[in-house]
């Protein structure tokens, strides 16, 4: 079941299907979610309840509350449907020096 039509999905990890009362539905992987909500918080303007939901994803990821693919978070960030791969990298690193725990890019600094 759709809810808002076509189902879009730029991720290459697997879609979660969960049956409810009315059906089948489907939840967009973290990985896209974490950089869908990232640009939605800066474009076309500021939008600080994307911001804060992009956080509270990135907390639940980094704390291992949800499997994460990084490197796709990656992937999806440079995609040419996001292109925002610096602003999803410091918000990373930002809720990881907020939690006290080892940012996934680390080495890329």
């Amino acid at each position: 079941m759709d809810v808002l039509a076509n189902f879009e999905n730029l991720a290459r990890t697997p879609v979660r299907r969960i049956e409810g009362p009315c059906g089948q539905v489907r939840i967009a992987p973290v990985e896209e979610l974490i950089v869908e909500r990232a640009l939605i918080s800066i474009y076309p303007q500021d939008y600080p309840p994307a911001r804060e939901c992009a956080k509270k994803l990135l907390a639940a990821a980094l704390l291992g509350e949800i499997e994460t693919e990084w490197a796709e978070v990656k992937r999806l960030a440079q995609h040419n449907a996001y292109e925002n791969w610096n602003d999803v990298k410091e918000l990373v690193h930002e809720q990881a020096q907020a939690l006290q725990v080892r940012s996934p890019y680390h080495s890329d600094e």
